[in-house]
């Protein structure tokens, strides 16, 4: 009838900007592991996440991207089923190809403001 059921995955990458230093001992310890917070709200806002054109989302991949300074760059990867009805009779419900994200731009206290249009921190 011109729908389809599909699996979909969903990659987010949570990128924090982090001058602080984790080993034992540190005197900014606690915020250099402050991004795990971060991580944390991201995955329970996407966790079980679910709309009209998908089912509950679920985390498959939670992993580290090395080796950027002092970047600290986490890669989630998430899947659903996914509803495509585009191709049937009716205009009504059609899956947007591009959705449109909401970013909230902040300059917390103690971290870098940002540098440019693609940098922003997640408010915790």
């Amino acid at each position: 009838m011109g729908g389809q059921l599909g699996d979909a995955v969903i990659r987010v990458r949570v990128v924090v900007e982090n001058y602080a230093d984790a080993y034992e001992g540190s005197i900014n310890q606690q915020k250099a592991l402050e991004f795990f917070d971060i991580n944390e709200k991201v995955h329970q806002a996407l966790q079980n996440l679910s709309g009209t054109f998908f089912k509950n989302m679920s985390r498959v991949v939670d992993e580290d991207d090395e080796d950027h300074g002092n970047l600290i760059v986490t890669i989630f990867e998430y899947s659903c089923k996914m509803v495509d009805d585009s191709s049937a009779d009716t205009n009504e419900n059609r899956v947007e190809i591009e959705p449109d994200l909401m970013v909230n731009y902040i300059n917390k206290k103690d971290f870098p403001k940002a540098s440019g249009k693609g940098d922003f921190i997640i408010d915790m």
